[in-house]
């Protein structure tokens, strides 16, 4: 699978989120945040990575360089929390 085809899908399921409320988007460039149904936050920094946020405004881990990872490092913090 080449990277065109990668990305493509990303961008698909990150609609699909967004139309599914389960991570809903909101704001523009480096304000640019995703929300879930919990209140955990994805959000956008200065150096265009992205950081996962608590439902209570803490960080979580580092900053990842795309909008997918930071989806998959917020799914594995929120099943750390629950277990």
């Amino acid at each position: 699978m080449n990277f065109t085809t990668i990305g493509r899908r990303a961008n698909a399921q990150h609609h699909t989120d967004n139309a599914l409320g389960i991570w809903k988007a909101s704001g523009k460039g480096i304000k640019r945040v995703h929300e879930n149904y919990d209140g955990w936050q994805l959000r956008t920094n200065t150096r265009r990575t992205w950081t996962v946020h608590r439902p209570d405004g803490t960080q979580v881990g580092t900053p990842w360089g795309s909008l997918w990872l930071a989806k998959y490092a917020a799914e594995e913090a929120m099943r750390g929390q629950t277990a």
